[in-house]
């Protein structure tokens, strides 16, 4: 629905808020500038993740259902946490991202690709 408008609508944000309402606000602050949402595709093969720059000076690597942050470990993925996520605010930013069109493009190997995932990912 995103896509088809083009735009977060009220109606549209509302839903969200229901559905997000711990993430969304945070997430919408992503959007603000397209810098901090960085899709980073992979040649030859045509792989690709989003990153999102967070407040660390590395970004956060968004990959499926998974993102490299603190908080998608305690909050989304942690059962006993006082209170549990759907997705994390990063998640939640490169998927409106992506629906807008509201992201930057970077290029890379990809074997650079590979460390950079097992960097982000190696050690969980």
């Amino acid at each position: 629905r995103i896509r088809e408008e083009g735009e977060l609508t009220d109606e549209t944000l509302r839903a969200l808020h229901v559905i997000f309402p711990h993430t969304l606000c945070h997430a919408l602050e992503y959007l603000d500038d397209s810098q901090k949402v960085q899709r980073v595709t992979a040649s030859p093969s045509g792989r690709w993740y989003f990153q999102v720059q967070g407040r660390t000076p590395t970004p956060y690597v968004c990959l499926g259902n998974y993102c490299s942050c603190p908080s998608f470990l305690f909050t989304v993925m942690n059962p006993h946490a006082p209170h549990t996520e759907l997705v994390c605010k990063h998640q939640l930013a490169t998927w409106l991202a992506e629906a807008l069109g509201k992201y930057t493009t970077l290029a890379t190997d990809d074997d650079a690709m590979a460390r950079r995932l097992m960097e982000a990912f190696g050690d969980r």
